[in-house]
């Protein structure tokens, strides 16, 4: 055979290699991704809108006039409290850790909130608005990271400190007023662009404000005004959160993460920054869908059981938040149905699987709210326990609140997560057992006395 020949044969030599090699690129490429068209995440996309979740995050987007807005001022607060940290670092660690001790004397924490008058000023300013957007684009994905959350914790945390500080000077009225500027913070962050962080955000605030409230209602005692007081408080609190419109704003971020991982930089930054379960101090472990998270079909992989699984959710979860009970039944139904992960999805079925135990915080702020309420109303009226027939029921059993005279005042629950009535004995923290306590005197012995104001007897003057 001549040049030619053997020229013309060399294709043919290495056919069988191309054809295997195509076999096998075709074999692994319907599992990573290679043989998932783009079709079928649209009409997934088609379905979900159909049920009311637009198909583009850009829709979900809300818009806020500037002088509705507290965004500004509370930007204005945070930069003030910035200047502040820079300042006088030791009145910020104070007034930031919100103990009355020998260390830090009631003289010493006047004075140390004299110099953030400024700041309570700004803040007043915030709560005076009616809306709150601080612009987080849902077209930017689960990149965004929403600084303003921790500085609005903060906040909560020095008001609800200073309301403390009232009581010491047995001034309540300005305690209660300080409570309820405080709870402008949670109730406008339930209107920012609804997300799954920023509905556990509120929640937190919510609950370290009640648990404020009842510290200041205790400490004060049975007077007929207590359950107008805690109303007041508790009305300013707003709406209780709603789980629903988080999942759907957590769907249009899902469809803004689709979108930035498909531009290089965004997706080595989003690589970067995740730790994909991992310590967050330990070297970044690169898991398996982050091998091939650059190739379309793959992401559209990835996507598919994601808009199905936010779909179905926004479908089951009432529209009424506080139809909690419901809710409850979603989250167990939720974790056995995702209880196990499978690979090329599982970094998806672990934020499914997240989903299901934000659940359990809403069910407790509903609980905690209620409790606050039969508190209010119990310190309100002389002796015994009363639990009103019309009045909301247990989340967690869809029975009554329980109950219980004390020796020296009485105790109201909830029976929590377990379901189970434990007569009223408090659960400790990460311990399922247990119940959510309210009662006079304060349930927790060592911060009631540590302010060093000891609760009033029962029938004593306000």
């Amino acid at each position: 055979m001549g040049p030619a020949g053997r020229e013309m044969a060399k294709p043919r030599k290495y056919w069988f290699w191309g054809v295997g090699a195509t076999i096998t690129l075709c074999g692994i490429g319907g599992y990573s991704g290679f043989g998932i068209p783009e079709s079928e995440y649209n009409r997934e996309l088609e379905r979900a809108e159909a049920d009311g979740l637009p198909s583009k995050s850009e829709r979900y987007q809300r818009v806020v006039a500037d002088r509705d807005n507290a965004a500004q001022a509370y930007r204005e607060a945070i930069s003030a409290w910035d200047r502040f940290n820079e300042t006088d670092l030791d009145a910020v660690h104070s007034l930031s850790e919100g103990l009355v001790t020998i260390g830090y004397p009631l003289e010493a924490a006047e004075r140390d909130f004299a110099k953030v008058q400024h700041i309570l000023h700004k803040l007043d300013e915030a709560a005076a608005k009616p809306s709150l957007c601080f612009d987080h684009r849902y077209a930017d994905g689960g990149m965004e990271i929403f600084t303003e959350f921790s500085d609005l914790k903060q906040f909560v945390k020095l008001r609800t400190f200073r309301a403390r500080i009232l009581v010491q000077r047995r001034n309540f009225a300005a305690a209660y007023r300080e409570l309820e500027k405080c709870a402008a913070i949670p109730r406008q962050l339930g209107q920012e662009n609804p997300s799954l962080i920023t509905l556990l955000v509120q929640i937190a605030l919510r609950s370290i404000i009640l648990r404020s409230l009842e510290q200041t209602l205790c400490l004060q005692g049975p007077n007929p005004a207590a359950a107008t007081n805690g109303d007041r408080v508790i009305n300013a609190l707003g709406a209780t959160p709603n789980y629903r419109e988080a999942i759907r704003g957590e769907y249009a971020l899902a469809l803004g993460t689709l979108a930035q991982l498909g531009d290089p930089k965004k997706r080595n930054e989003f690589i970067s920054s995740s730790t994909m379960g991992d310590e967050i101090d330990a070297p970044h472990q690169m898991a398996s869908e982050e091998y091939f998270i650059g190739l379309p079909s793959f992401r559209y992989q990835m996507m598919v059981p994601v808009v199905r699984f936010y779909r179905t959710a926004y479908r089951l979860i009432p529209s009424d938040p506080e139809a909690v009970p419901e809710m409850i039944k979603i989250e167990k139904s939720w974790e056995s149905q995702f209880s196990v992960n499978r690979w090329p999805t599982d970094y998806l079925v672990r934020l499914m699987i997240f989903t299901g135990g934000i659940t359990s915080a809403v069910a407790k702020s509903f609980a905690e709210e209620k409790l606050m309420r039969l508190l209010a109303i119990n310190l309100s009226r002389p002796g015994g326990v009363l639990v009103p027939s019309n009045f909301p029921k247990d989340p967690y059993s869809g029975k009554p609140f329980r109950g219980k005279l004390t020796k020296d005042g009485f105790r109201i629950w909830s029976v929590g997560r377990n379901g189970v009535d434990d007569g009223g004995a408090i659960a400790t923290s990460g311990d399922m057992s247990g119940d959510i306590v309210v009662g006079y005197p304060y349930a927790e012995k060592t911060i009631r006395f540590s302010s060093g104001t000891r609760p009033r007897a029962p029938g004593s003057p306000p």
